[in-house]
């Protein structure tokens, strides 16, 4: 997930740079409703990485899913997708709501008036 912040974001640590843009990778566990962050790069103004983390697999701190908060909607989203790519089905968002379906988006066609007479 890539975070991007309006204001400069304080590095805790000594000696640390200040960033605005923070980068993570996050493990969903589907069946369980957890997931946990595996690593994040910082980022300062000019791009240039600034602090960095990375958690071995045993590490990651799994967390139980909040009902209807963003990690939720994220869970759906990826469960989701995962489990549909997993037997080649491709989703669309549908743009009615924040589900997603396999049901293609309808294209509305507008034709043209054209008047009965020319003068």
């Amino acid at each position: 997930m890539k975070f991007e912040f309006s204001q400069i974001q304080k590095n805790m640590k000594d000696n640390g740079r200040d960033y605005v843009k923070m980068l993570s990778l996050y493990y969903f566990d589907c069946d369980g409703k957890r997931f946990g962050m595996v690593n994040s790069n910082f980022y300062a103004n000019d791009n240039s990485l600034v602090d960095s983390f990375k958690l071995n697999n045993g590490d990651v701190e799994m967390t139980d899913v909040a009902p209807e908060s963003i990690g939720d909607t994220l869970m759906t989203y990826v469960c989701l997708v995962g489990d549909l790519s997993n037997k080649g089905v491709k989703k669309q968002p549908n743009n009615d709501s924040n589900i997603f379906s396999d049901t293609p988006p309808v294209k509305k066609t507008i034709k043209p008036k054209v008047p009965n007479k020319i003068m």
